[in-house]
């Protein structure tokens, strides 16, 4: 490789066997971050780590386009208890950390400390209008308001790559990050 480092985000969900398979086929990408779904289970998130011991595998708890009703529909529960049920899952998987709202992050830290990483999506820099956004606008907030929440790390994802210059962009949002936390 080029040693470029890969934030394999492909929200894996299988049963075992499969995301076993599926971590030694990306042994040879060596990614440094992989996202695999938390209902696929205790078994079938063991099972992708042992085959990536190098790589920070981070579970999905409830998706950031999804609200209340969906959750309620979904998981019989309101997005918060899915959440923590989830978590709790990856925890016990011994995953490295977690995908969730950053809405989410102040009572994951709660109950997790640092034993899990917290690793946030629906990023939305204050600058930025994404058009059609399907992120539900209840669970987005600001890197500096999801990084001053306890986040270890902010995903800038559409304002970033949807911007007619992605680099100024990535110099915005570093720059609100960087006077939020001055």
């Amino acid at each position: 490789m080029r040693d470029l480092r890969v934030f394999a985000d492909l929200k894996l969900i299988d049963i075992s066997e499969t995301l076993s398979t599926d971590g030694v086929l990306l042994r040879e990408a060596k990614p440094e971050l992989l996202t695999t779904m938390c209902v696929s289970g205790l078994t079938a998130m063991q099972a992708l780590k042992a085959e990536l011991p190098d790589t920070e595998v981070l579970g999905v708890t409830v998706l950031t386009s999804l609200k209340d009703a969906d959750t309620q529909a979904m998981f019989t529960c309101q997005t918060e208890e899915a959440v923590m049920r989830f978590a709790e899952v990856a925890a016990q998987a011994n995953i490295d950390g977690l995908i969730s709202s950053p809405k989410e992050v102040e009572m994951l830290r709660a109950k997790f400390g640092v034993v899990l990483s917290l690793n946030t999506p629906a990023i939305r820099p204050t600058w930025a209008i994404v058009p059609g956004d399907d992120q539900n606008p209840d669970r987005i907030m600001t890197p500096a308001k999801a990084i001053k929440a306890g986040a270890d790390r902010i995903v800038v994802g559409r304002p970033i790559v949807g911007d007619k210059n992605p680099y100024d962009a990535v110099m915005r949002t570093i720059e609100e990050i960087a006077m939020a936390t001055s």
